[in-house]
């Protein structure tokens, strides 16, 4: 069921699996700009509007009925406090596993100790997962190392048990994206990950790296808390806070 609603990634042949309604604004012209504005529909306000705690870049506020007026960067920082769990192995991200020791034995092989960079994880594990797909209900880290398969959520997970196995606080984050690409503009759900280095938050995304589209911006609806056995009701509470539609896309500042 969870993997019905949150979608795939570009490396996989098929359309995405929850694409969320988008109407541009009217005499919007191509491309966007680095900020947009626009409008979402929910089912609980509060609830949204909370989820936004912490992150720059994303300016919020309420409309009619269950609307809420958007602006958003292409990139939103969270700004939020670096905790011991962002670094912990898990039920979820459960780095100290074989198959995973495995993958970051073979990343550390391809990069020196003092050469890496946090590009270098979100490209590793882009091509490690090399056979995408949407047949699995969101997999925990080790099993995403040893079938190298999965869609965004495995993505995300696998990226955040390297970072953490490299020292790097990170966490798991769900969310909607909205991609420009190939003249086109397109909404969907999706999971990414916020890692910590350098006195900064950073989001890295290897379910969507390398992407020809020409934006993505990514809107945060909640960060998986429990990454526990009880895992799933956090990814639930995430999605109900994912907007039902976006309406009125339109460039901030476009004259």
């Amino acid at each position: 069921m969870l993997v019905s609603l949150l979608v795939g990634t570009v490396h996989a042949d098929t359309p995405p699996l929850h694409q969320v309604p988008l109407q541009l604004a009217q005499g919007l012209s191509l491309p966007l700009h680095n900020q947009i504005q626009f409008e979402i529909e929910v089912s609980n306000v509060d609830k949204t509007l909370s989820s936004f705690d912490g992150w720059q870049h994303v300016v919020a506020s309420k409309g009619q009925h269950n609307v809420l007026q958007i602006r958003l960067s292409s990139t939103p920082q969270y700004t939020g406090p670096v905790t011991d769990r962002y670094l912990l192995n898990s039920f979820v991200v459960d780095f100290d596993e074989p198959e995973v020791n495995a993958l970051v034995a073979q990343f550390k092989a391809e990069h020196s100790e003092a050469g890496w960079q946090l590009v270098d994880i979100t490209r590793f594990v882009s091509r490690y997962i090399d056979n995408p797909t949407y047949v699995h209900n969101f997999n925990i880290a080790s099993k995403v190392a040893a079938s190298r398969s999965g869609d965004c959520t495995e993505f995300a997970v696998l990226t955040a048990a390297l970072a953490r196995a490299l020292g790097i606080p990170a966490r798991v984050v769900l969310g909607t994206v909205v991609m420009e690409e190939d003249d086109s503009v397109n909404s969907f759900g999706h999971a990414w990950v916020e890692a910590h280095h350098q006195n900064t938050w950073h989001t890295l995304d290897a379910a969507l790296y390398p992407s020809a589209s020409q934006t993505i911006f990514y809107l945060p609806s909640g960060v998986l808390e429990n990454e526990g056995p009880g895992f799933t009701m956090s990814v639930i509470n995430s999605i109900s806070q994912m907007p039902v539609k976006i309406a009125n896309l339109g460039n901030v500042n476009a004259g």
